[in-house]
C-alpha cells in the first residue's frame, strides 16, 4: 500500500515538474518584462476588449510596449552614429543564430550591418553590399545574391563551431555551407555595435563603412535555431520572442550620437494578427465565452455570458391592459470553450396569441409544396385585416403583421402562378381561385391592411423599431410585390379573356396609403398606350403624383423587351405619412428635413428602369411651404440590416419650387420625397400665410396681459377678499394665460407633441375665459340676491364658481380630444384645433353666452323690481350693505395705508 502511495506521488512531481519545464520554455526567450504586461478584459457590446494601458497595446497574445516594434535610422554618415549592446554583456557561445529586419538604402559599397569586437581584435562581422557577407575571425562567407535597396528583407545568420557550420537565410531563400570556424568560441564580453566598425583604434569607427539604412527586431541567440523556428519567428507578430544573448530591446538605451528610433517599426504592417479575434480568445478562455450584442426582432439584445439568458421588457409594456410584465428572451448556448452562439428569440409574452398563430399557419401553408387553388387565401387576409385595426403599442404587434402580410401576398402569388399552369394545359376551371373580382377584393383588403399599419395611433409603437426605418423599409417592398401581383393577376386574366384592357387597372386610396395599378398594350403601331391617364390625377393622388405617366410607357417600350409580351404593367404608390419612419437624419436639425410625402413609380416585371430616356416628372406637395429653402429631390436607396436604407440625391433633380409644390425630374424608377431646410434667410412677414400673428396683435395681446395682471396685483395689495375679487382674479388669470400661451405657442409646429400640447392648453383657456364671464354674471345675481334677501341665509358659491370655472371646460377639450383623436388637431402650420371642427369652438362658447345673458336677464329684473320708482328705502339698504361688504373686504388694506401716511 506504501509503494503504491509513492508511484502517486512520484509521477504526480513528474507531471508537474513536466508542465513547469512548459511553461519555462514557452516563456524562455521573452523579452524584458517592463515591455509586457497582462491586460484588463474589458465587456463591450461588441466584444472582449483587451485594455492594456498608456504605452502598451495588445498584439494577440500579450500587451507590450508600443516602442517595442521599433525601427532604428541610420540615414547619415556624418556625424558619427551608432547604437551598442547596453545593459548586458554578450555572452561566450560555440554557436549562434541571429535574426533581424533589414532595409538598407545604399548597396553600392560594402556596409557593415553588425560588428563584435573584444579588444582590439574583429570576431565576427555582418555586411550588406549586394550580396550578404559573414566574416567570422578572419574567415567570411556571402551570398550569392543581394538585396533591393528600400526595401524591407528578414535576414538570419546561423553558426556552430562543431564543423563549422553555417547558413545564411533571407526572404525565404537559403545559402549553407561548412568549415568556418572549426572549433573556434565566440568570447564573451565584447562591444557589439550596430551600423559601424571600429578600426584596430579604440575609439576610431570607419566611415566608409557606415550603415546606411534601417533596422529592427535584431535578436541573437546562443544557439542555432531550426528553419520551421525561424519561420515561426518570421510570421509572429506578437514580437513575443527575443534573444537570450542578444534582444531588440538591448539597444534602445544603448543609441550613441545622433541616431533616429521610430515606432511603429512598419515592418508587420501587412503581417498584422487579428487584435480582436485574439482578445476575444484570450478572455473568453479567462473569464469565460459570451455572445455580442445583437440586433434582431426590433430589440438590441445585450451582451450575455454563455449558458445564460437575457431578458427584455416588451416594447408597450406599460400597456394597462396587460395584468403582468411582460418579457422577450433568448438564451447564450455555449458552443465552444471560447464562443457563445445566440438562440432564437423567444417572444410569446409580447405578441398577441391571435398574431402568433395566424402566422404559424400561414408559414406552414406555405412552405407546403402542395398545389392548391388558393381559395382559403381571403380567409387570412380578412383575420390580418381585423387584427390591423386593432390598437397596439408594440412593434411587435406591427412585426408580426408584415410578417403575415408578405406571405399572405406571397401566397396570393403562388396561387396566381398555379392558375396560369393550369390555363397553359386547358384545365383551369372557369370558377378557380382567382377570379378577378376575387382579385380586387383582396387588393381592397391588403390596402386596407397595409393603411391600418400606416395609423398615425401606431406612431408610438413604430418608435420601437430597430434599427430605425427596418419594419418601414419591409413595409415598402411587400407594397411593390403587392403591386406586381396586382398586374400580374390583370395580364392573366386579360389573356384569358375575363377583363377588357380598359379595365385592366386598380385604383385605392386611403389616408394613409394609396396605390395604382395598370396594363399596358402595345397597339398596331408598335407604341406603347396607357389607358386611363386621368386616373393619376392628384383628386386620386393628392399626396403626390406622377404628372405624365406616358414618358415612362415611352421608355417602357424601348428597354424592355415588349415583342415577346403583349402586355407591361406599371404603378404608382403614395405614402403620407411613412417619412416619418424613415427620417433623413437623426438628429435635431432644422438643415436637410424631409418636408413632403413619398411617391414611388414602379415598372412592375422583372426588368428595372434605371437610365429613363425620357425623365418623369413628380410633382409633390410641401407639408411646410413658409419659412422654408433650398428644397432638393432625393431617392430611397434600399440597405442592408443595420443600415436599412439612406436618402440620396442620385437619380432625381429640383425643376422648379411652387408656392406648396414641388416639381421634380427623376431619371429612374423608384421612391422619390424632398428635402427643405426649415429656414429662409430672405422670409419676410409679407410672405406668410392668411393666418398669422401681426406684431399689433402681439401687442395687444401683451396689453391686455399687463391689464390683467395689473388688476391681480391690485387686488392683491389690498388684500381684497370677497367672492367678487375672487371671480374678478380668476377671469384675470384665465385672460392671462390664454393670451401668453396664445403668443408663445401658435405656431411651434418644430415638434407635434409640442404643438399638439398648445392646441389643447389654448382652446382649454379659451373656454375657460368665457366660463368665468359666466361666473361674474353669476355673482353679481347672488350680490343683488344677497342684498334684496338680508334675512334670509347668505349664498357663498365660490365652490360652484371654480368647477364651473376651471373643471368643466377641462371635461369639455378632454372629451373634445378623446373622440376626435387625431383629426382634433389642425392639418395645416398652427397649433389649434381643426377648422373642420369649428364647431368645438364656438358651440360651447355660444352655449355660455346663451347662459349668461339669461343670468343677467335676471339679475336686471331684481334690480328693477327694487328701483327708486317703487322702494326707496330698499335701494338706500342695498347700497349701504354693498358699501359696508366693500370696506370690510379691503378695509384693512386701506387703513394701514392711511396710518402710514399720517391721514386720519
Amino acid at each position: 500500500m506504501m509503494w503504491r502511495t509513492v508511484m502517486v506521488v512520484v509521477l504526480l512531481s513528474s507531471l508537474h515538474r513536466i508542465h513547469a519545464n512548459k511553461e519555462k520554455e514557452k516563456y524562455r526567450h521573452r523579452c524584458r518584462a517592463n515591455y509586457h504586461k497582462t491586460p484588463v478584459c474589458l465587456n463591450r457590446p461588441d466584444g472582449y476588449f483587451c485594455h492594456c494601458g498608456g504605452g502598451f497595446e495588445w498584439n494577440g497574445r500579450t500587451c507590450i510596449g508600443n516602442a517595442y516594434d521599433s525601427r532604428l535610422e541610420f540615414r547619415q554618415i556624418d556625424p558619427i552614429r551608432y547604437t551598442e549592446l547596453f545593459g548586458r554583456a554578450f555572452p561566450q557561445c560555440k554557436e549562434f543564430t541571429i535574426t533581424m529586419w533589414l532595409r538598407p538604402y545604399d548597396t553600392a559599397k560594402r556596409r557593415t550591418i553588425l560588428s563584435y569586437r573584444v579588444g582590439l581584435k574583429n570576431v565576427f562581422r555582418l555586411e550588406v553590399k549586394r550580396s550578404l557577407r559573414l566574416y567570422m575571425l578572419g574567415e567570411h562567407v556571402e551570398t550569392a545574391k543581394g538585396l533591393e535597396e528600400k526595401q524591407w528583407h528578414r535576414v538570419a545568420f546561423t553558426w556552430s563551431s562543431k564543423g563549422g557550420m553555417w547558413s545564411i537565410h533571407w526572404d525565404g531563400k537559403k545559402q549553407s555551407g561548412h568549415d568556418l570556424a572549426i572549433d573556434q568560441t565566440i568570447p564573451s564580453s565584447g562591444e557589439l555595435v550596430l551600423g559601424q566598425k571600429k578600426n584596430n583604434k579604440e575609439h576610431d569607427f570607419n566611415r566608409n563603412s557606415t550603415f546606411l539604412g534601417d533596422i529592427s527586431h535584431l535578436n541573437i541567440w546562443d544557439h542555432v535555431l531550426n528553419e520551421s523556428r525561424l519561420d515561426n519567428i518570421w510570421k509572429d507578430c506578437t514580437f513575443t520572442e527575443c534573444g537570450n544573448a542578444a534582444s531588440w530591446v538591448d539597444f534602445r538605451a544603448g543609441t550613441r550620437g545622433a541616431m533616429t528610433l521610430r515606432w511603429p517599426s512598419g515592418v508587420y504592417d501587412r503581417c498584422q494578427a487579428d487584435s480582436k479575434k485574439s482578445c476575444n480568445e484570450y478572455c473568453s478562455f479567462t473569464i469565460g465565452p459570451q455572445c455580442n450584442a445583437d440586433l434582431n426582432n426590433n430589440l438590441m439584445w445585450p451582451r450575455t455570458q454563455a449558458g445564460k439568458t437575457a431578458s427584455i421588457v416588451c416594447p408597450g409594456a406599460q400597456d394597462t391592459s396587460w395584468d403582468y410584465p411582460r418579457y422577450a428572451n433568448r438564451t447564450c448556448s455555449r458552443t465552444t470553450a471560447t464562443d457563445g452562439e445566440w438562440e432564437q428569440p423567444q417572444l410569446s409574452d409580447c405578441i398577441g396569441t391571435t398574431r402568433v398563430d395566424l402566422r404559424t399557419e400561414v408559414k406552414k401553408v406555405l412552405l407546403s409544396n402542395t398545389k392548391v387553388n388558393g381559395s382559403y387565401i381571403p380567409g387570412y387576409a380578412e383575420v390580418l385585416q381585423n387584427l390591423s385595426q386593432e390598437e397596439t403599442g408594440n412593434i411587435f404587434d406591427i412585426s408580426v403583421d408584415i410578417d403575415n402580410l408578405a406571405m399572405i401576398v406571397k401566397l396570393q402569388q403562388r396561387a396566381l402562378k398555379y392558375a396560369m399552369q393550369q390555363a397553359a394545359i386547358g384545365v383551369l376551371p372557369n370558377t378557380s381561385y382567382p377570379q378577378w373580382d376575387d382579385t380586387r377584393r383582396f387588393a381592397q383588403v391588403i390596402a386596407d391592411i397595409i393603411d391600418n399599419i400606416l395609423r398615425r395611433d401606431k406612431y408610438p409603437a413604430w418608435e420601437y423599431s430597430k434599427p430605425v426605418g427596418g419594419e418601414a423599409v419591409r413595409l415598402i417592398s411587400i407594397v411593390r410585390n403587392f403591386a406586381r401581383v396586382l398586374s400580374d393577376s390583370m395580364k392573366f386574366h386579360l389573356k384569358q379573356g375575363h377583363l377588357k384592357i380598359n379595365d385592366a387597372s386598380v385604383e385605392l386610396t386611403f389616408k394613409n396609403f394609396a396605390v395604382s395599378v395598370q396594363v399596358l398594350q402595345r397597339d398596331v403601331s408598335a407604341t406603347m398606350t396607357l389607358n386611363g391617364r386621368s386616373r393619376y390625377a392628384k383628386s386620386v393622388f393628392p399626396n403626390g403624383r406622377v404628372d405624365d405617366m406616358t414618358r415612362l410607357a415611352a421608355d417602357v417600350r424601348a428597354h424592355l423587351n415588349v415583342s415577346r409580351q403583349e402586355y407591361v404593367g406599371l404603378g404608382q404608390v403614395a405614402y403620407p405619412t411613412v417619412v416619418r419612419l424613415l427620417p433623413n437624419h437623426f438628429r435635431s436639425s432644422k438643415d436637410a428635413n424631409i418636408n413632403a410625402p413619398m411617391v414611388g413609380t414602379y415598372v412592375l416585371e422583372e426588368q428595372e428602369m434605371n437610365n429613363l430616356t425620357e425623365p418623369l416628372l413628380v410633382t409633390l406637395p410641401l407639408s411646410t411651404y413658409y419659412n422654408v429653402s433650398n428644397p432638393r429631390c432625393l431617392t430611397l436607396q434600399i440597405g442592408d440590416k443595420f443600415h436599412p436604407y439612406r436618402w440620396v440625391a442620385d437619380g432625381c433633380k429640383l425643376v422648379r419650387r411652387q408656392y406648396n409644390t414641388v416639381l421634380c425630374e427623376c431619371r429612374k424608377t423608384g421612391i422619390v420625397t424632398v428635402v427643405t431646410d426649415m429656414y429662409d434667410v430672405n422670409w419676410r412677414l409679407s410672405y406668410q400665410r392668411h393666418f398669422e400673428q401681426e406684431p399689433i396683435a402681439v401687442m395687444g395681446c401683451i396689453a391686455c396681459m399687463l391689464l390683467c395682471i395689473g388688476a391681480f396685483c391690485a387686488f392683491y395689495y389690498y388684500k381684497c377678499q370677497a367672492d367678487t375679487v375672487e371671480v374678478h382674479k380668476n377671469l384675470a388669470a384665465s385672460i392671462t394665460l390664454l393670451h401668453l400661451f396664445f403668443v408663445i405657442g401658435i405656431k411651434r409646429t418644430e415638434s407635434m407633441l409640442v404643438c399638439r400640447g398648445f392646441a389643447v392648453l389654448i382652446h382649454y383657456f379659451f373656454l375657460t375665459m368665457f366660463t368665468w364671464l359666466m361666473n361674474e354674471a353669476f355673482n353679481l345675481y347672488v350680490v343683488v340676491s344677497n342684498a334684496m334677501h338680508e334675512t334670509a341665509v347668505q349664498q357663498r358659491p365660490m365652490a360652484r364658481y371654480y368647477v364651473m370655472g376651471w373643471v368643466v371646460p377641462g371635461m369639455v377639450v378632454a372629451a373634445f380630444v378623446g373622440i376626435n383623436q387625431d383629426s382634433y388637431y389642425d392639418d395645416g402650420n398652427l397649433c389649434w384645433p381643426s377648422s373642420n371642427h369649428v364647431w368645438m369652438l364656438l358651440g360651447p362658447v355660444f352655449g355660455i353666452l346663451t347662459i349668461t345673458t339669461l343670468v343677467l336677464i335676471f339679475a336686471m329684473k331684481d334690480i328693477v323690481e327694487s328701483s327708486y320708482s317703487k322702494d326707496q328705502q330698499a335701494n338706500k339698504v342695498v347700497m349701504s350693505q354693498e358699501r359696508t361688504k366693500h370696506n370690510r373686504s379691503c378695509g384693512n388694506r386701506r387703513r394701514h395705508s392711511a396710518g402710514a401716511t399720517g391721514i386720519p
